[in-house]
């Protein structure tokens, strides 16, 4: 009689299990796959949490986790529209970063910072990489921690990752990471959600959205421009006129508006919402005659009972 079969290693066990993994990770690929290339967005339909757009916004990006999808949609005179969609892998426990190290993906509105060639990365970036602000001053009044998120290529031994498989990077196939960073500029909002919200820009409570908050940034614009510091202040909050940054910010802002007409332009909004609060993120320029340059800043309000209030801003380098 042949002897029993002697029972599986420990690792022989987890061999077994780590190839189940691969295996359940390929079809869960393949089906979402098959999923982003037939369920596109409706023409016309843009992500509810880009607002307002100015003309210098060429591009914009919008990420759609549970569908491992990369939008990439294209703004010409008002309209956005589609222009590709890409596969892209996620953190190994999915979005909703908290801290440095969760293995999570950042969810938020973010923008472009550097193009980083391949050659200048170790492999595992594959061809490039872009990067993201993450964390943004949202991310950090909410106590998110973490760096070094980017969207960058696979490494040279796979054409792809599985959908849930970096450490907080959005991950392309090296051909899709090139074609971005061809075509993306530096500021190139970047909006990345679990499961993304599509809306027409005629409906109506996107557009009051829209419009309600544009009135907000006006009212903080002319009240610079009567002279009326407090009128702004009235704007911001407690925790922001007290800080360091919010007195410097007072100091430049009634420095520049002194005396002068100085216009507000180049406005960009967006939305964003998540269990923590409501935000507004706004990119704008404010230009006066005696400025060889505007000055870009990027704003942070966020929703106090009914009212905006702003938070944050940062001067931007255009460059």
């Amino acid at each position: 009689q042949a002897d029993a079969a002697a029972p599986p290693t420990p690792a022989a066990n987890a061999q077994g299990a780590q190839s189940l993994e691969q295996l359940q990770g390929l079809q869960d690929e393949i089906r979402r796959r098959m999923q982003g290339a037939q369920s596109l967005p409706a023409a016309g339909q843009v992500p509810a949490e880009f607002l307002s757009l100015s003309p210098s916004v060429r591009q914009v990006i919008a990420i759609d986790a549970s569908q491992s999808r990369l939008y990439l949609l294209r703004h010409d005179q008002g309209q956005l529209q589609l222009v590709d969609s890409f596969y892209v892998s996620v953190g190994k426990l999915g979005v909703g970063k908290l801290e440095e190290g969760d293995q999570r993906t950042p969810e938020g509105i973010y923008f472009i910072g550097r193009q980083i060639a391949g050659q200048r990365l170790p492999e595992f970036y594959g061809k490039g990489a872009l990067t993201l602000n993450y964390p943004n001053d949202w991310d950090k009044a909410m106590g998110r921690s973490g760096s070094g998120i980017w969207l960058h290529g696979a490494p040279p031994d796979q054409f792809a990752r599985l959908p849930q498989a970096s450490d907080g990077c959005v991950v392309l196939a090296n051909p899709d990471l090139i074609a971005l960073m061809r075509t993306v500029d530096k500021l190139t909002p970047v909006l990345i959600r679990e499961k993304l919200q599509w809306v027409a820009p005629s409906d109506a409570s996107h557009r009051q959205s829209t419009d309600a908050f544009t009135a907000v940034l006006q009212q903080w614009h002319q009240a610079w421009m009567q002279d009326d510091p407090q009128g702004a202040l009235q704007l911001a909050t407690p925790q922001w006129t007290a800080s360091p940054e919010g007195q410097a910010w007072q100091t430049r802002m009634a420095a520049l508006f002194k005396g002068r007409s100085v216009e507000l332009q180049d406005i960009s909004t967006y939305g964003w919402k998540d269990d923590k609060g409501e935000i507004r993120v706004a990119n704008l320029k404010l230009k006066s005659r005696e400025q060889a340059q505007p000055l870009s800043l990027r704003q942070y309000w966020r929703k106090v009972g009914k009212d905006w209030r702003l938070f944050s801003e940062d001067l931007q380098n255009q460059s």
